[in-house]
């Protein structure tokens, strides 16, 4: 386990990943990217409120208007997805990017706070 800017960070795959309890406590300073598509946000495992909506198929071309010392936390489904995309903000020079292990499924499982809205 390594620790980047104040994030316990574990490695599945290569994949630099937080849990779910630390991005439901984590300090200030950290910006929640949901890899998602539009259509999934409103799925019955929601949206963390304080996210900001990137699919991972516009995830490079946004990317490219951010600060590379931006603390990232990528967001999707189950965690695939943000994987591929914290991957893919590394290879651009992002040092600071991490996937939450689990994704929405597992921050819904968890009865974490999160918005549904209906489609």
């Amino acid at each position: 386990m390594s620790t980047t800017a104040t994030a316990p960070i574990t490695h599945t795959a290569g994949v630099p990943e937080v849990d779910m309890i630390w991005v439901a406590t984590m300090p200030a300073g950290w910006r929640i990217i949901d890899v998602r598509r539009t259509d999934e946000l409103a799925h019955s495992e929601g949206h963390i409120a304080s996210m900001h909506h990137v699919p991972l198929h516009e995830l490079e071309q946004a990317a490219a208007n951010w600060s590379p010392t931006e603390s990232l936390i990528l967001v999707c489904r189950s965690g695939a997805r943000s994987g591929k995309g914290a991957m893919l903000l590394k290879s651009l020079g992002f040092p600071n990017v991490v996937s939450m292990a689990g994704g929405m499924r597992g921050w819904a499982a968890a009865n974490r706070p999160r918005i549904c809205k209906t489609a």
